[in-house]
């Protein structure tokens, strides 16, 4: 089974969200960690979809002031989890411009990283909006 984590986006503003989505493309059972170091985003509650089986679960492990660390359980001894997105998490980015965080999934045994993904912080289309206002104000003043 192929079990990957996604982004909404891999661009957001400062104070903006993203959803990262944990999905599967097999009905095998896994344990898998999301891990994200902070200082950049702050991770919401996780949301446990239906398509991760009844039994499916949760696990905060985090280390306050250093990284995220989410155990995701996708299993049950009745059903089998079905394909598709299990677990959601909203992201709220809160470092500076131009920096990233990133967004690692590791295996539950082994820690091996499986899938990652990286989000640039950008400003927010209103901040690019007047930062362009005031070049062309400052432009004609010349």
């Amino acid at each position: 089974a192929t079990v990957i984590v996604s982004v909404s986006s891999n661009e957001v503003a400062v104070g903006g969200n993203i959803t990262v989505s944990v999905s599967s493309d097999d009905t095998v059972q896994y344990r898998k960690y999301l891990d994200m170091v902070m200082g950049t985003a702050t991770l919401g509650a996780v949301t446990i979809l239906p398509a991760a089986g009844d039994a499916a679960t949760t696990a905060d492990y985090s280390v306050a002031g250093s990284y995220y660390d989410l155990e995701l359980v996708a299993a049950d001894f009745s059903t089998d989890p079905v394909a598709g997105v299990h677990f959601t998490v909203v992201a709220t980015a809160t470092g500076v411009i131009g920096e990233t965080f990133t967004l690692e999934l590791l295996n539950g045994d082994t820690y091996a990283l499986e899938d990652s993904e990286i989000v640039t912080i950008i400003p927010e289309p209103v901040t690019m909006a007047l930062l362009g206002l005031g070049g062309l104000f400052f432009r004609r003043k010349k």
